[in-house]
């Protein structure tokens, strides 16, 4: 697994944990890194985890919300989010480990 299917697979876990009890739940870069506990001076998983929403916003699984700075987004449709993709991704993980 490669550093950014990683974090892909780290920011849809995180996003999961973020929405799960409210999936009206603003998605932001800094709510993923209080998530994991990620210092704001440690650019590098910074810029992986705002390519991956990128990324995930694309795909339309998040939507970004207004045009301000820093971006914010909302899931796209809650069901199809944890039903097909974070579902998909956590199996995957698990297998991925249990193989090993």
């Amino acid at each position: 697994m490669n550093f950014l299917e990683k974090h892909q697979d780290e920011t849809i876990r995180a996003i999961g944990k973020i929405t799960r009890d409210n999936y009206f739940s603003i998605i932001s870069v800094k709510k993923i890194r209080d998530v994991y506990e990620i210092d704001s001076e440690n650019n590098s998983k910074i810029s992986f985890y705002w390519r991956c929403l990128e990324n995930l916003e694309q795909q339309g699984v998040i939507k970004r919300i207004g045009t301000q700075l820093p971006k914010k987004y909302r899931v796209q449709n809650y069901f199809d989010f944890f039903e097909k993709l974070y579902h998909s991704y956590v199996d995957r993980r698990v297998m991925a480990v249990g193989n090993h």
